[in-house]
């Protein structure tokens, strides 16, 4: 009798391990381990910071760090609970565009409710991006496929649209010399280096577009100077005006101005090795104004480059366009001014004479966010590091060599006039905020590095104010200096200078 053979039930086969994507997975939720104990960990050290930041949300911030730890972290044990079970995870496509939407959501967030930027915020932004991603994850599956579908097409559209877009305007401004599409890193003395001959207030640049008479190296028994600076050394005034010019008219000496708008510290180290030395100077100054020069420099690291809304193209360029459209009425020249050949330049700018004459250069709004935006970069002391800037310094220093060299602290507005000084303050009251805190810290500095300076600051709070109030040394609306301000400012540096050199 024939054996009938009964087929045995076939052990279940296990699902296969898949180390790329564990891998990945660990790696991406390391990262969101990273960033909640960050999170956690600073805004426990700096608690009332949090709080005045915070408000009676203050104790939100440790409670969703904290879940966003212990989120990534229980996600990692799942999967290897799971693979010790033979039963391991197994790739999802949803998974990348999971990731995908929880560092945009992050983004977001940090751009939309965590303003200005702080190392603090910007943490607990990406903490709260990989607690997104955990939550999706877990429940991606369970959703209805049409709920899915509909939740998928609507985040990578707008994840498309504002990453893609970001990343096209920055592709676009590597190959582009427009001041609409400037990011930190550009070459900004190609990109705002004056032609030679331009003319501005009836006066034109020099062979290296510089707002000065030609330059040529120092002759024997003469004393140059070699001014350099930023948007301040072509400044806002007739070149008679100019502080470089009040000094040398006060001196008797050649006092080179060298700079253009817009550039920084590192630009200032590039002019003074290629455009300053050679010139053979007496003295060499560097004119550091406490106000973008500190700003726009500590925009450069990665975290402000994606985490500050004032580094991202698709905010400033909107803004820079109605900037321009509308928003100044002085560009180099007042406008619809022009200046008559032999004429007066008095008669021509009465504001030359009387600064209460002035119109302002931007509408008050905007005046107030430039300014505010400053103040809370560079004068709260819990969150204001200048470190990088001294790196800079340090390498002019070493440049300079053996010539002398020294550096003017050029004041913000904010710190000079009382009244604008309280706008800002009450406009942001939870904020901690030190009004010298910039002078204070770069002029200790430079004093332990045995680097002499002249602070300005002092110099324009001592100038007593006109009869309606007002100290009106800088430009209405405007915080480059008027003529008045460059007077007071060409006689200070010219007495400074005097004992530097005799």
């Amino acid at each position: 009798m024939p054996c009938l053979e009964v087929p045995m039930p076939a052990e279940p086969e296990k699902t296969r391990f898949s180390w790329g994507y564990h891998l990945a997975l660990f790696g991406f939720l390391g990262l969101g381990i990273h960033f909640g104990i960050q999170a956690l960990s600073r805004s426990l050290k700096r608690w009332d910071e949090t709080v005045a930041f915070f408000s009676s949300l203050a104790l939100l911030v440790p409670v969703l760090s904290g879940l966003a730890l212990l989120g990534c972290a229980g996600l990692i044990l799942l999967a290897l609970w799971r693979g010790r079970q033979g039963k391991p995870l197994h790739p999802r496509g949803s998974d990348v565009r999971l990731a995908v939407y929880a560092v945009v959501a992050g983004l977001a967030i940090q751009l939309a409710a965590l303003q200005p930027f702080d190392k603090t915020r910007f943490y607990l932004a990406g903490a709260l991006g990989f607690l997104s991603f955990v939550v999706g994850w877990l429940l991606w599956e369970r959703l209805p496929g049409r709920v899915r579908k509909l939740i998928d097409v609507l985040l990578a559209n707008v994840c498309f649209l504002l990453l893609g877009l970001e990343l096209a305007l920055r592709l676009s401004a590597m190959f582009s010399s427009s001041p609409l599409l400037r990011q930190p890193g550009s070459d900004l003395l190609a990109m705002y280096r004056n032609p030679p001959g331009m003319v501005r207030f009836g006066f034109p640049t020099n062979a290296q577009g510089h707002y000065d008479e030609a330059f040529r190296p120092r002759q024997p028994g003469e004393t140059l100077v070699a001014c350099i600076g930023d948007s301040f050394s072509p400044g806002s005034v007739p070149h008679a005006y100019h502080f470089t010019t009040v000094c040398e008219q006060t001196t008797g000496w050649t006092v080179a101005n060298l700079g253009f708008p817009a550039i920084g510290p590192p630009e200032y180290l590039r002019l003074l090795r290629d455009e300053a030395l050679p010139l053979q100077p007496s003295l060499m100054v560097v004119q550091l104004f406490c106000g973008n020069d500190l700003v726009g420099y500590r925009g450069l690291d990665w975290r402000r480059s994606w985490g500050d809304r004032e580094n991202l193209l698709v905010y400033l360029l909107p803004r820079r366009i109605l900037t321009v459209s509308g928003g100044r009425t002085r560009s180099g020249e007042p406008q619809g001014i022009e200046l008559s050949i032999g004429g007066s330049l008095e008669q021509t700018l009465p504001w030359l004479l009387d600064p209460r004459l002035e119109e302002g250069t931007f509408d008050l709004q905007q005046f107030n966010n430039i300014c505010s935006s400053r103040v809370l970069d560079n004068c709260a002391p819990e969150q204001t590091s200048f470190e990088p800037l001294f790196e800079v310094l340090a390498d002019i220093i070493e440049a300079a060599g053996d010539v002398p060299l020294c550096f003017v602290l050029l004041p913000d507005e904010p710190q000079v006039e009382d009244a604008l000084w309280e706008t800002i303050v009450a406009a942001h009251p939870e904020a901690v905020l030190q009004r010298d805190l910039p002078q204070a810290r770069i002029g200790a500095w430079l004093s332990e590095h045995g680097i002499p300076h002249l602070d300005l600051l002092p110099v324009f709070r001592a100038e007593p104010p006109l009869e309606d109030g007002e100290r009106h040394l800088f430009h209405l609306r405007d915080t480059h200096f008027n003529a008045r301000g460059n007077r007071v400012s060409g006689q200070a540096m010219a007495r400074f200078f005097a004992e530097l050199l005799r």
